[in-house]
């Protein structure tokens, strides 16, 4: 939002780094700012987007410093600039360096230069440093709770639908979904609703593409109501999703921590307001999580860690099958006294 603001207010500038792992954000940015800085009729005689591995600094320069076309500027953009990460090395690298720092202090001003980056731009490096300083610089990092929610709400409403906040809640929860994933679920169950103008959760759980961390949710349901068939189907359709037991595990280890630690807080007298605060976690994943938590005593909490310590070890120490070794982990669960 700051960058949209300020592109209204000043226009295209000279430089830019933009980088991150939320990669429609990112590339969003950079087609906002090119569309602003270079007039579509003219895009093909003002426009490069050069592959960061195939281009060293001196080049970069030499090319930002050609006049544009029978336009203002012209755009160059470096998609995925090595010269950013720690891949740079040797002389050759450094004199790359010192070229585009010798271009930051006087750009061209006909010329709108952006470097596109991921999460792997190294901040320590002497070039991130000065765009960072000189450039105007924006990371795109992944959304989470509120700004997520908002994100979701306004792609429906585009679509003139409106969502359940438990739909919201459940969907922004789901922590597998970067936005172009997102994007794609939003389209299918926007398709699914029709003619409905509301979107319910029965009908995101219904469409939605199911995530490692829906399954494992609905697994400690499953658990906690000692439904045994139905945990180790949704284990099954979990290693199906192609994840690894281990990962598996280590879900299921965080996701009983949190238990005990709201079960704990909760007898203290804590608000939901004051948890979602504490633990950071969103409104949906926490009264969920209490419900869930209502199902166990603190006994069975504390003897579930355990277990799920030594199925750790099991599995970290011996070539077992890992799937066999979680599906007699979750029946035990189930039966646990």
């Amino acid at each position: 939002l700051e960058l949209k603001k300020r592109l209204q207010e000043k226009g295209p500038e000279p430089v830019y780094l933009l980088y991150g792992e939320e990669r429609l954000l990112l590339n969003q940015a950079v087609e906002t700012i090119r569309s602003q800085a270079i007039p579509a009729e003219l895009m093909d005689f003002n426009y490069e987007m050069v592959p960061g591995e195939k281009i060293t600094g001196r080049q970069i320069v030499d090319m930002a410093n050609t006049m544009p076309f029978m336009a203002e500027r012209r755009g160059l953009v470096i998609d995925q600039p090595t010269m950013l990460s720690s891949q740079a090395k040797g002389d050759g690298g450094k004199a790359d360096e010192e070229a585009l720092l010798a271009y930051l202090d006087s750009p061209n001003p006909y010329c709108t230069l952006i470097f596109k980056g991921d999460d792997k731009v190294d901040k320590r490096k002497k070039l991130y440093k000065q765009l960072n300083s000189k450039a105007v610089a924006a990371e795109f990092s992944l959304l989470k709770g509120e700004q997520l929610e908002d994100w979701i709400s306004a792609y429906v409403r585009a679509q003139q639908k409106e969502m359940d906040r438990s739909a919201l809640a459940y969907l922004s929860a789901m922590g597998s979904y970067t936005l172009e994933i997102l994007a794609n679920e939003l389209d299918k169950i926007v398709l699914f609703a029709g003619d409905k103008e509301r979107i319910t959760l029965p009908m995101v759980q219904e469409i939605a593409t199911k995530t490692v961390e829906a399954n494992v949710f609905e697994l400690i349901d499953a658990i906690g109501t000692k439904k045994g068939q139905k945990a180790v189907t949704l284990l099954q359709d979990t290693l199906y999703l192609g994840e690894a037991p281990l990962k598996i595990l280590a879900l299921l280890v965080r996701h009983f921590r949190i238990l005990l630690i709201l079960r704990d807080l909760k007898s203290r007298g804590q608000s939901d307001k004051e948890l979602r605060e504490r633990l950071k976690l969103a409104p949906f994943v926490v009264t969920k999580s209490l419900k869930q938590a209502s199902g166990f005593s603190v006994g069975q909490l504390a003897q579930i860690m355990e277990k799920l310590l030594l199925t750790e070890l099991e599995l970290k120490s011996s070539s077992v099958d890992g799937g066999q070794v979680l599906e007699r982990l979750i029946i035990d669960l189930c039966y646990l006294k």
